[in-house]
């Protein structure tokens, strides 16, 4: 079986048949489809189990205690039986012809590690919102795709689901979803993609994430703003400390990567409640993470410069 498609469920009833649907509905039919409803408390578990019967060749059924994304996810893996994996959220869906572009690179290496495609936002009426385009490339090394990421295309490119992975890949690295946090994908997929032997993007748009209004307008506690704080710091710790372990071909590169992470968390203090700022600001310079931010280009300087200035105010 080429792909295993692992979709975690909480609260999707009003989705989760468009997402089922869009995956039954592929041209490439080599697949298996692994829900994993994580203690949803809705009537998604009706739906599944209509699915499951009308599809018994293609989906697998699972049910575990509410544990959160990642859990679930890390659960799925667990399951999975195909040669590569992709994330499905069930509120979103793909396109028809996603696993037919993705079997047509793995067709010309049958060893890709990591095969990235675009991600198209789009509200509950369907229309989009915009595209994060990767582009399209030949089979790059870890290194070179974090290059061509953060120099060429200049994307984020943290979430799980923009990327179909090779099932022995992530199992030899022994790759996890962190449980219990927030910033999950931030704090792992920019270090699978550096430590991929081979890594190629296909420039299409194939997975569309859908921007509900609770998501648009999400009303966060003081206390999950914290919480979601604390995780993105934690995510960004463990991936220094990975990046300590690894023995880079080229420090350029280095350089690149943690430029990016720090930018991350320094993009945040213009979106964070006012009243968490100040300490905010002070695990930033606890962390140095100005000095990470590059500077050799003219628009890297500037936005050095500007990002010093905010630290001094």
């Amino acid at each position: 079986m080429r792909f295993s498609i692992i979709v975690p469920v909480y609260n999707v009833e009003k989705y989760l048949s468009k997402c089922l649907d869009s995956v039954i509905n592929q041209i490439n039919q080599d697949f298996e489809i692994i829900v994993v409803n994580d203690g949803s408390p809705d009537n998604s578990q009706k739906i599944i189990d209509e699915y499951v019967e009308k599809y018994p060749e293609k989906i697998k059924g699972f049910t575990k205690e509410n544990g959160g994304l990642s859990d679930a996810r890390n659960y799925g893996i667990s399951k999975a039986s195909g040669e590569y994996l992709i994330f499905l959220d069930s509120d979103d869906y793909i396109d028809e012809h996603l696993l037919e572009k993705l079997n047509e690179k793995i067709s010309i290496d049958s060893k890709l590690d990591v095969i990235g495609y675009n991600l198209v936002d789009v509200n509950e009426n369907l229309e989009i919102l915009g595209v994060t385009k990767k582009g399209e490339s030949s089979i790059l090394t870890g290194e070179e795709a974090i290059d061509f990421l953060v120099s060429r295309v200049k994307v984020c490119f943290d979430p799980a689901c923009g990327y179909a992975y090779r099932l022995d890949f992530w199992k030899e690295n022994r790759f996890e979803f962190k449980k219990g946090i927030y910033h999950e994908d931030f704090a792992l997929i920019p270090l699978i993609i550096l430590k991929a032997k081979k890594v190629c993007f296909t420039n299409f748009d194939g997975y569309f994430y859908l921007q509900t209004q609770n998501s648009i307008t999400r009303n966060t506690s003081i206390e999950k703003e914290k919480k979601s704080i604390r995780d993105h710091l934690c995510g960004y710790d463990f991936l220094v400390s990975e990046v300590e372990k690894i023995k880079f071909e080229n420090e350029y590169v280095k350089k690149l990567f943690m430029s990016y992470i720090s930018n991350a968390l320094i993009f945040r203090l213009d979106s964070i409640e006012d009243s968490l700022k100040e300490d905010y600001r002070k695990e930033l310079k606890k962390r140095n993470t100005v000095k990470y931010v590059m500077a050799d280009t003219a628009k890297r300087k500037i936005r050095k410069l500007l990002v010093k200035m905010k630290f001094k105010l």
